[in-house]
């Protein structure tokens, strides 16, 4: 009697006799008031009926008779998304799925919501799941392309967004990761001719057909194609950005290079021979170096190469550099990040708030006025076959040259990528070798120091950079 009854009360609710599937419903459970099923029918057509609230107890009557069914969850937090009461919608569907894993229904929903809440690391494997499953669609790759995005896994996040690059909020999507993981000073390196022209000879200098090359930091693949086209055997170049390695190959393939140069994704510190590349190199060009020099880590890089990828007589390009720093004043600069006295008024504590307190300006000086108070000191030569990893911690007693207010200590290199080649990132940009893609290096003082002529200032050089003391 109860099955006729239930059947009947289906019947009725799909073809919409909603009052005729509420009485046979309730007929069945006076018969069973312990009857699970009755009431999740029940509630379903009370649902319908626009009656939420009746609906909700009876659904809870239900999962009261029978915890165990994930069916009674799933609706009744169909029930709580109608009413946009998320939280215990989401909670009801992840005992759904928790109670019947291999169930799909409840996934897409959750997901839903999970989207919506921003619960992105909890949306993954719910998207995943349902992508398994077979279910997906351009709505699903391009949540789960945000979810990765949002949780800092950007190769996946690349992965599911080109996918569904046809969307312009996919597109939207796409330049967030390359902002976030291509800088601007890419740009600005590969239209550095200068730059470009040195490396070019330099590696022209060197490379034989015999010779295997290794690039570190490959970017564009710039430096790998100059050794190429120089003649080289076999070039391999290491880049630790994938979205950056993926586009090389397709700009080494682009440019006809593809057999000669072999691009490889990683951290060039822990590439090992011949795991990863067959034999030790004759050659290794790199142009790892930050505008203040050590700053992307340059001296680690060419010093692991030396002792692990490198044969023992091989070229390094560059082969040394010298570091310049210089006590500099630019109130200018300065203004740009930290506030003193206007219109009368003392506003320097705005920079107990200031964002660029301990600030290291990078970009051409130049661009401002200023004035340096010191004759620049050079820091001992780095001769690339031999430096270190890590900078030396030096002392320095510069010499004030010039009277005025100290805003900042300026720092610059030269590199020598031969011993006929030579670059420079000085302030002068009308130097025939300057090469301004760098630009210079200012750790910025917070508080200025005014100094006279014949004075001197103690300055302590360590890896990371350089402080008044």
């Amino acid at each position: 009697m109860i099955k006729s009854l239930m059947d009947w009360g289906i019947h009725c609710l799909e073809v919409g006799n909603l009052q005729g599937a509420l009485h046979s419903f309730q007929q069945a459970l006076w018969l069973d008031v312990n009857y699970a099923e009755g009431y999740l029918f029940l509630g379903l057509a009370q649902q319908k009926l626009g009656d939420p609230q009746t609906a909700q107890q009876s659904l809870a009557k239900a999962i009261a008779l029978n915890p165990q069914d994930a069916r009674f969850y799933y609706y009744r937090g169909e029930l709580y998304r109608q009413q946009q009461a998320y939280q215990q919608a989401i909670a009801d569907y992840r005992q759904a799925i928790a109670l019947k894993p291999d169930w799909i229904e409840p996934y897409s929903p959750l997901g839903e919501l999970l989207f919506q809440t921003n619960n992105f690391s909890e949306l993954i494997p719910i998207l995943e799941a349902l992508h398994r499953a077979g279910a997906g669609s351009d709505t699903l790759y391009f949540q789960l392309g945000v979810a990765y995005r949002c949780t800092n896994q950007m190769d996946l996040a690349k992965q599911n967004l080109e996918r569904v690059a046809h969307l312009p909020s996919a597109q939207l999507e796409l330049k967030e990761i390359y902002r976030q993981r291509v800088m601007d000073w890419h740009f600005w390196m590969m239209n550095d001719a200068v730059r470009n022209q040195a490396y070019d000879l330099a590696l022209r200098e060197v490379v034989t057909p015999e010779a295997t090359v290794l690039d570190i930091g490959t970017g564009s693949g710039l430096l790998a194609m100059q050794a190429a086209r120089a003649g080289a055997k076999r070039v391999f170049t290491c880049e630790m950005e994938p979205i950056i390695a993926e586009m090389a190959e397709k700009i080494i393939l682009r440019n006809g290079y593809r057999e000669a140069i072999q691009v490889i994704t990683g951290d060039s510190n822990h590439l090992q021979v011949p795991q990863d590349i067959p034999v030790q190199a004759d050659i290794l060009v790199t142009e790892t170096f930050g505008a203040w020099l050590p700053a992307e880590g340059a001296l680690q890089t060419i010093y692991y190469a030396r002792q692990n990828l490198l044969k023992p007589n091989a070229r390094i390009i560059p082969c040394a550099g010298v570091i310049y720093v210089a006590l500099l004043e630019s109130a200018e600069l300065h203004g740009r990040y930290f506030a003193g006295n206007s219109s009368g008024f003392d506003l320097s504590w705005f920079n107990h708030i200031s964002p660029y307190a301990d600030y290291k300006f990078i970009g051409q000086i130049g661009q401002h006025k200023y004035l340096l108070l010191s004759e620049p000191v050079p820091l001992p030569r780095l001769d690339f076959y031999h430096a270190p990893p890590r900078l030396p911690e030096l002392h320095l007693e510069i010499a004030i040259t010039h009277s005025g207010t100290i805003h900042g200590i300026c720092s610059w290199f030269d590199l020598w990528l031969s011993d006929r080649h030579l670059i420079t990132t000085h302030p002068d940009r009308s130097l025939a070798h300057n090469a301004p893609c760098w630009g210079q290096w200012v750790q910025l003082l917070e508080e200025p120091v005014p100094v006279q002529a014949g004075d001197s200032k103690a300055v302590k050089v360590t890896h990371d950079g350089c402080r008044l003391v």
